[in-house]
């Protein structure tokens, strides 16, 4: 045996590194591609936002028509996004395109 004490770390540091600019910036390059959708990019914007007023980063959030919505609220027909302590998904990458 090892006389080393046993002295076990967190599985994530504590606490969780954000960069939120760098965070933004990849939200801003996502509006700015021509492929994203009018509806996803007032998601987007919005998301910016709750990052400018401090929401983010935080607990898992839903956005659609630009607005905070709860999961059970989403029309899953129109583009949604979800953002959180890592977990950025948004209805393209979700449900595939028929």
């Amino acid at each position: 045996m090892s006389s080393r004490p046993f002295n076990p770390l967190p599985v994530c540091p504590i606490p969780i590194q954000w960069d939120v600019p760098e965070r933004i910036a990849e939200l801003q390059a996502i509006i700015d591609d021509p492929a994203t959708s009018e509806a996803q990019k007032t998601n987007l914007q919005a998301v910016i936002k709750l990052y400018h007023d401090k929401v983010f980063p935080g607990p898992l959030k839903w956005i659609q028509d630009g607005k905070v919505v709860l999961l059970k609220d989403i029309n899953f027909d129109r583009p949604y996004w979800s953002e959180g302590f890592a977990q950025q998904l948004s209805a393209q990458t979700m449900i595939p395109a028929i």
